[in-house]
């Protein structure tokens, strides 16, 4: 086992822009929303970060495909030296009550990594929507998500797809 410490500077730098616009008139309250981010970090070289929400991937000992660098489950690389492009945009569709009990907000959503660890980047894409349910005190995301599967540093990735239900309570 390696006991040799290796200490790196970090430098993180973030540009990142948010809009959110009213569309058409006012009494169907209709709103574009958009972000962009650009991030550029250094933790050290080679680094990358594998992350994966809610994980219960486990190593199978009997599998004999080309194993994830990332590890089992839905671990991708998340953050790590390099840079990474992230656009999201979705759009308030029209209410037709006065007081609606439901608003749906269909959005997509772009990523670009190219960390300094692999020799390809990758392109991540995700569609869904937004159900707001009585304004903002209860809302259902639906999502679908792509991810990138590195299984050497030198290819470029393949893509595995996921689909995402969240729920958000507001009390």
């Amino acid at each position: 086992m390696n006991s040799n410490i290796e200490k790196h500077d970090i430098t993180l730098v973030a540009v990142d822009a948010f809009a959110d616009i009213p569309l058409g008139e006012a009494k169907n309250k209709m709103a574009v929303s958009a972000y962009a981010g650009y991030y550029n970090y250094n933790f050290g070289p080679n680094y990358v970060r594998n992350l994966g929400t809610m994980n219960i991937g486990a190593n199978d000992p009997n599998f004999i495909g080309n194993k994830a660098i990332a590890g089992p489950g839905n671990l991708q690389p998340t953050i790590g030296t390099g840079n990474i492009i992230y656009a999201q945009a979705g759009l308030l569709l029209p209410s037709q009550a006065e007081k609606p009990k439901i608003r749906i907000q269909p959005f997509a959503a772009y990523t670009h990594k190219n960390f300094e660890a692999f020799d390809k980047s990758s392109n991540q894409f995700d569609i869904g929507a937004n159900w707001f349910i009585d304004g903002h005190h209860a809302k259902i995301t639906t999502q679908y998500s792509t991810r990138p599967v590195y299984t050497s540093p030198t290819e470029s990735p393949s893509s595995k797809g996921e689909f995402i239900v969240q729920f958000q309570i507001y009390l």
